[in-house]
């Protein structure tokens, strides 16, 4: 049996090339000219997890927060008084820390044993769920493609990928850059950016009861990317990136130590 540490190496996930960065993260607030009374910020905390390691969180003002019936983590800064902005000045918030990053192999032919999951768990019940009109596993079109879709597959394991393969081969990479859409405008454009071609590969595998999850991608040069992670019962979180199917085979791997990752809805 294998468990996912991210303190250290399993032989499920391999870490290696390890790359370390000091991060800044923040938001800057101009004042253009109105009465401001409070402001409420919030920003995701970056974590140690098996794609990184975070050391030496430094805040500049805010509270962490805990995400309930999650591991996620905020921070919220809330303003006001003498703290907010005067017409015409800026002021920033934010925080900052060391972090280590790594390429990601995850060895799925270790799982010899397809374990059922917990389905009694808080996790279980958060990620197989639906999210707003994003995440969406009872969409008929959903239900239509996943019961195809399981009719060949031999296991749950075997579901999640045939559920990759299809979502790069049947949807397109359109409109980057503009947010999450929702599930139904996905499918009837026929595709999205990373973030929602996730969406919908999400949503073929919490159908199918398997906890998902977007994983948010913030790279060292400031641009973003939004790949997804799946959760194999005594294993753990396995990464997956749809969007890169057509250029390599990114079904349990991230393929390159840039990343630093915050799990998100």
């Amino acid at each position: 049996m294998y468990r996912q540490t991210p303190e250290n190496d399993t032989e499920f996930h391999r870490r290696t090339s390890p790359k370390s960065y000091h991060v800044t993260i923040g938001v800057t607030v101009e004042n253009t000219g109105k009465i401001l009374e409070k402001l409420v910020i919030i920003l995701p905390l970056a974590q140690t997890n098996i794609y990184q390691d975070v050391t030496n969180v430094k805040l500049n003002g805010g509270e962490i927060l805990t995400i309930p019936e999650t591991d996620d983590k905020y921070i919220r800064f809330t303003i006001a008084d003498s703290d907010l902005p005067s017409a015409g000045q800026t002021k920033k918030w934010g925080y900052e820390f060391d972090v280590t990053l790594y390429t990601i192999t995850t060895h799925l032919d270790q799982i010899e044993k397809i374990y059922p999951h917990n389905v009694n768990s808080a996790m279980y019940h958060w990620y197989t769920g639906a999210s707003g009109e994003y995440v969406d596993p009872h969409n008929s079109t959903i239900e239509s493609i996943g019961d195809n879709i399981w009719k060949e597959s031999s296991d749950l394991l075997d579901y999640s990928k045939r559920c990759y393969s299809y979502v790069a081969k049947n949807f397109q990479y359109l409109n980057p850059g503009t947010g999450l859409h929702p599930l139904s405008e996905l499918l009837a454009d026929g595709g999205g950016d990373c973030g929602n071609l996730s969406s919908i590969y999400i949503s073929l595998l919490r159908y199918r009861g398997i906890p998902s999850r977007h994983s948010v991608i913030v790279r060292p040069d400031g641009s973003g990317h939004v790949g997804a992670d799946f959760y194999s019962e005594q294993y753990g979180w396995v990464p997956v990136d749809v969007t890169s199917k057509k250029y390599a085979s990114l079904f349990g791997d991230v393929l390159v130590g840039n990343y630093i990752t915050s799990t998100e809805i």
